[in-house]
């Protein structure tokens, strides 16, 4: 199995700054790239420290951005910014010689992306929880699998060497709509309501809306032809919120800074995709609202 010497992770958030230390730890050179060039001088003087679920230190080379004039070089590039952000990295992607792999959540992120491009990402959905407490100083809260596309193997053979859990899923695309589902709930309801996500399963209200969100992704899914249940999907998303039940939700975390929110690629996506199917999504329509004025009233 071809496991890649050197790899490009481009967002140094948690689970990018996160990726980059465990797979540095296990002897692959990592690059990992910043927003601006103060966050790259401290991750090369530092490195990466993660706390949580393991307690180590490990270097990695840092640079900024601005400074990335090439991605050659490389035998991965994983891409671990926000999904607003990624049309911002198109120019950079599009002299990539080596896979290119998203790990973001939600869907539609590469519409309008040239076909030649497109072909060349794949996707890896990531079941790890990481709070990132400053540059370069990860806490791991949560463990879990990865679970990536079949043209993305030499990802799973670098997690495997770094010993994390992956695996190759040749139905991605159902996996992935399925954890859209779990986020269509847990990001808009814990930040509209600023609660962890075990709390939403201790309100019969809120599990309501909750069921609704689910119920309308379902039927979006189904006319996509996606194999679904609906039993199934209500308690994976109650279970992740047991297993998660103090986690603070990225679109939470978002909002509390005032960044862009990823609402359009999670509710957004379904009722972008209900509309192309003759779907009414008038539940996640009410959370894409809601969620645009919290934007709006928390912009720093």
């Amino acid at each position: 199995m071809r496991t890649p010497s050197h790899v490009l992770i481009i967002g140094a958030g948690a689970i990018g700054s996160l990726m980059a230390g465990l797979l540095a730890r296990s002897g692959i050179r990592v690059t990992l790239v910043t927003r601006d060039r103060a966050q790259a001088t401290l991750l090369q003087t530092r490195g990466i420290t993660l706390s949580g679920l393991a307690q180590f230190q490990a270097s990695v080379e840092a640079c900024a951005l601005e400074d990335l004039a090439t991605v050659q070089g490389v035998d991965l590039v994983l891409v671990a910014v926000k999904a607003p952000a990624l049309d911002h990295l198109r120019p950079i992607l599009e002299n990539a010689q080596a896979p290119i792999i998203i790990l973001q959540n939600g869907w539609g992120q590469l519409d309008g992306w040239p076909d030649d491009l497109r072909s060349r990402c794949s996707q890896a959905l990531v079941y790890l929880s990481a709070i990132r407490r400053e540059m370069g100083h990860i806490a791991w809260t949560g463990q879990g699998e990865i679970v990536v596309a079949p043209q993305a193997e030499i990802l799973s053979n670098a997690l495997n060497a770094a010993g994390l859990s992956s695996r190759v899923d040749s139905d991605i695309v159902t996996e992935a709509w399925c954890k859209l589902l779990v986020n269509s709930v847990v990001n808009p309801l814990t930040a509209l309501f600023a609660i962890p996500n075990g709390a939403l399963l201790k309100n019969t209200d809120l599990l309501a809306i909750a069921d609704d969100i689910v119920a309308e992704g379902i039927r979006v899914g189904l006319a996509m032809g996606l194999p679904l249940s609906l039993d199934l999907a209500i308690a994976r998303y109650r279970r992740v919120c047991e297993l998660t039940e103090r986690n603070h939700s990225s679109m939470w975390q978002d909002i509390e800074h005032g960044k862009p929110t990823e609402i359009d690629f999670i509710n957004g996506a379904i009722v972008r995709e209900g509309l192309r199917y003759g779907i009414l999504t008038p539940v996640n329509q009410t959370m894409v609202r809601l969620i645009k004025f919290l934007e709006f009233t928390s912009v720093e």
